[in-house]
C-alpha cells in the first residue's frame, strides 16, 4: 500500500508539474529522503546477526528507488515534449555564421547551394572590410606590399569602417563581447559550484571512514579476531571431535559477533545522520547556490541570442534545469548510506 501511494503521489506531482516545467517543479518531484532514524532501523533489522529477521520497513530503499525512477521517467518525458522541442525550434530559427540564413534554411539547401552561399558570405565579408577580391588576392600572394599598396588598402579599410552598416556591426560586436565575458564568468562560477556539490558525497564518506578508523576499528578488529579464534576452536565444525569444546567455542563466536555488530551499529548511529545531512546539503546547494547562477547565465545567453540571432546561442532554455537534474541525481546518493568498513568481515 505504501509503495502504491508513493507511486500515485509521484504521478500526481508529475502531472501537475507538466503544465509548467520549471527547475523548481522538477526538484519538487524528487522523492523525500528516508529519515536517519528509518535508515538506522533498516540497517539494524537487516544486518543484525541472530535477530528475528522481521523488519518494520522491508522495502524502505526499494520504495525510494522506485519512486525516484518513476520521477526520472516523468521528467525525461516532460523534457522531450517541452524544452527539447522549444530549443530545437529556436536553434533552427537561429542564423548560421553570418550567412543571413537560418539553420532551417541551410538544412534545406543542396550541397552546391551551400558552397555558393559560403563563397557569397566570404565575398561579402571582404567587401565590408573595404577591400576588393583583387586586394585579397594580392595579400594571399605573400611578399611585402609596396608603400603605395599599403596606403591604398589602409584608406579603403578606414573608409569602410565609417559606413553606418559597419559602425552598427561594431557596436553589436562590442555589446556581444561584454555579454560573452559575463557569460564566461558565470559559466566558471557554475562549474566551481557543481564541482563542490559533486564532492560532498565523497567528503562525507572520507570523514566517515576516518571516524571509524579512529573510534571503532579496534573494537571491530578485536571482535573479528575473537571470532576467528573461536572458529579455529571448532565453533563452526559440522561434526565436532569434542562437542563440549565446540559448543563453548560457538558461544564465544556468537558473543564476539554480537560485539562486532554492536560497534558497527554504534558507528552508524554517528555516520548515517552525518551522511544524510551531506546528501541533503548537496541537494539544497543545487537549489540555493547553483540555480541562481544558472538562471543568470540563461538570461545572459538569451540576450546574446537576441542581439545576434546566432544559432550557436539559441539553446538557453535548458540551462537552469541543469541544477534540477543535479538535484535529483544527488538525492539518489542516499542509497549508498553504508560504507565498506576495513577489517569488519571475517
Amino acid at each position: 500500500m505504501k509503495k502504491l501511494l508513493m507511486m500515485m503521489a509521484a504521478c500526481f506531482v508529475c502531472a501537475a508539474a507538466s503544465a509548467q516545467m520549471t527547475p523548481e517543479a522538477i526538484m519538487g518531484m524528487t522523492p523525500d529522503l528516508p529519515t536517519s532514524a528509518s535508515l538506522l532501523r533498516f540497517f539494524k533489522e537487516s544486518e543484525e546477526p541472530y535477530a528475528s529477521g522481521q523488519m518494520s520497513e522491508p522495502d524502505l530503499i526499494n520504495d525510494f528507488v522506485e519512486a525516484y525512477r518513476e520521477a526520472e521517467r516523468q521528467v525525461k518525458d516532460m523534457q522531450s515534449k517541452t524544452i527539447a522541442v522549444s530549443e530545437r525550434n529556436a536553434a533552427m530559427q537561429g542564423l548560421v555564421g553570418g550567412t543571413g540564413k537560418t539553420a532551417q534554411q541551410v538544412s534545406q539547401m543542396s550541397e552546391a547551394e551551400v558552397k555558393a552561399m559560403a563563397m557569397s558570405t566570404m565575398n561579402g565579408n571582404i567587401a565590408r572590410m573595404g577591400l576588393s577580391q583583387a586586394d585579397m588576392a594580392r595579400l594571399m600572394q605573400g611578399g611585402e606590399l609596396t608603400k603605395e599598396e599599403e596606403q591604398a588598402m589602409a584608406s579603403k579599410m578606414l573608409a569602410a569602417q565609417m559606413t553606418p552598416e559597419n559602425q552598427a556591426k561594431h557596436a553589436t560586436n562590442k555589446n556581444k563581447t561584454a555579454l560573452v565575458t559575463q557569460f564566461q564568468r558565470l559559466n566558471a562560477q557554475a562549474k566551481e559550484k557543481t564541482d563542490a556539490i559533486l564532492a560532498m558525497k565523497g567528503k562525507a564518506q572520507q570523514e566517515g571512514l576516518k571516524l571509524y578508523e579512529e573510534k571503532y576499528s579496534k573494537r571491530v578488529a578485536d571482535a573479528v579476531a575473537g571470532m576467528r579464534q573461536a572458529i579455529r576452536d571448532g565453533a563452526l565444525d559440522e561434526i565436532p571431535s569434542d562437542p563440549a569444546k565446540s559448543a563453548a567455542a560457538y558461544k564465544r563466536f556468537v558473543a564476539f559477533d554480537s560485539a562486532r555488530f554492536a560497534a558497527i551499529y554504534e558507528f552508524y548511529t554517528e555516520y548515517i545522520p552525518a551522511y544524510r545531512n551531506a546528501v541533503a546539503a548537496s541537494m539544497e546547494s543545487c537549489r540555493a547556490d547553483l540555480l541562481p547562477i544558472l538562471l543568470e547565465k540563461k538570461q545572459v545567453q538569451e540576450k546574446i541570442y537576441a542581439l545576434t540571432r546566432e544559432a550557436d546561442w539559441a539553446l538557453y532554455e535548458s540551462i537552469p534545469f541543469e541544477a534540477a537534474y543535479l538535484y535529483m541525481e544527488r538525492s539518489y546518493d542516499i542509497v549508498d548510506y553504508t560504507l565498506e568498513l576495513p577489517g569488519s568481515e571475517l
